[in-house]
């Protein structure tokens, strides 16, 4: 090999050497600018109590055909109770702003996301909701992606459920909440019927101090929201076996 080739590729190695030096360079600042950084998460839940005043960004698939999207999540400064003041999801293949989620504006408490499919059709939907009161009574919203529109949608038939959850086998949404140590309780199962969620089950438990027992009333509603059945159980059981 003569000296030039060898001199040429000496100089091919020291350029892409540098090339290599620069991205990490520039990887490491954005680090050091984001703080917290986890890409490409794959937990359902992320959660924003530690994000201290800084600024994360993490990048979560939806779908087959939907590219990647990167959800940046502003800090918001000096505010340990509702730390979160904003969320940016970006089009990763595009870079493109597809929409943002704020505290202020939106009236959401920021302090987790959380990822799950709330209508059935195979696409990843977010759920943004606060820290959860101590009986994990957690207040949110929940926001449908929109593959038309490339964008998720915000839900209003989800803004009166505490801690949504989403039975993918049955089909169906679950709304929980509790108050006094979990002596009191409503629970509500809805369905989608032609697009339109329509609960279907609702549980109030109460504790009835005379008997010293449970009192659960059950009721049932068909596919257009009218009621259909109704039973009362008086148990020493703290949950029901149904």
């Amino acid at each position: 090999m003569s000296k030039p080739t060898k001199f040429f590729i000496y100089l091919l190695l020291l350029i892409a050497i540098a090339k290599i030096e620069l991205i990490n360079k520039s990887f490491a600042q954005e680090e050091e600018i984001l703080g917290n950084r986890c890409r490409d998460t794959k937990y359902d839940i992320v959660s924003f109590f530690d994000i201290k005043n800084k600024d994360t960004v993490f990048y979560r698939k939806i779908y087959s055909d939907v590219p990647v999207i990167a959800v940046f999540v502003k800090a918001k400064a000096g505010d340990d109770f509702f730390p979160v003041q904003s969320i940016i999801f970006k089009d990763s293949a595009t870079n493109q702003v597809m929409q943002i989620i704020d505290s202020d504006s939106d009236s959401i408490a920021i302090l987790n996301i959380e990822f799950d499919d709330y209508n059935f059709d195979g696409y990843t939907d977010i759920y943004v909701y606060d820290g959860c009161a101590i009986l994990a009574n957690c207040f949110g919203k929940v926001f449908i992606y929109d593959k038309n529109k490339n964008k998720f949608v915000r839900d209003y038939a989800f803004d009166d459920m505490t801690s949504i959850q989403a039975d993918k086998e049955k089909k169906e949404i679950l709304s929980f909440n509790q108050c006094c140590a979990g002596a009191e309780s409503e629970s509500r199962t809805y369905k989608y019927f032609d697009g339109k969620l329509t609960m279907v089950k609702e549980i109030l438990k109460s504790y009835d101090n005379e008997k010293a027992k449970f009192r659960y009333i059950i009721k049932e509603y068909d596919d257009k929201g009218n009621l259909v059945n109704s039973k009362e159980i008086i148990s020493d059981k703290y949950e029901l076996d149904e």
